[in-house]
C-alpha cells in the first residue's frame, strides 16, 4: 500500500519490517501511540518508509508466489484425510 510500518519488535514482524517501519515494545500504547505521532509531524519520513515498504514487499513477497502458496494449501487441504 506504500504506507510505514509500525511493528511490534518480536518475530516474523521485525523480520520483515526492520528496515522499513518504526518498532515499538510489544503492549507498550504510549510508545506505540508514540511512534504514529513522529510519523504525522515528519511527512518526508513517513513518505520515504512507505516507499521502503512497498519495495519490499514487491521484491520478497510477490503475489505470484503468495497466490502459489494459497493454492497449494488449499490443495493439501482438499487431500488431507478428515
Amino acid at each position: 500500500m506504500g504506507v510505514p510500518v509500525v511493528y511490534t519488535k518480536v518475530g516474523g514482524p521485525a523480520e520483515i519490517a526492520h528496515e522499513v517501519g518504526l518498532p515499538f515494545p510489544p503492549g507498550d500504547a504510549a510508545a506505540l501511540a508514540a511512534q504514529l505521532e513522529h510519523l504525522y509531524r515528519h511527512p518526508q519520513e513517513r513518505t520515504h518508509l512507505g516507499v521502503l515498504a512497498r519495495r519490499r514487499i514487491v521484491e520478497h513477497f510477490p503475489l505470484s508466489a503468495q497466490v502459489a502458496a494459497t493454492e497449494r494449501l488449499y490443495r493439501e487441504l482438499l487431500v488431507a484425510p478428515s
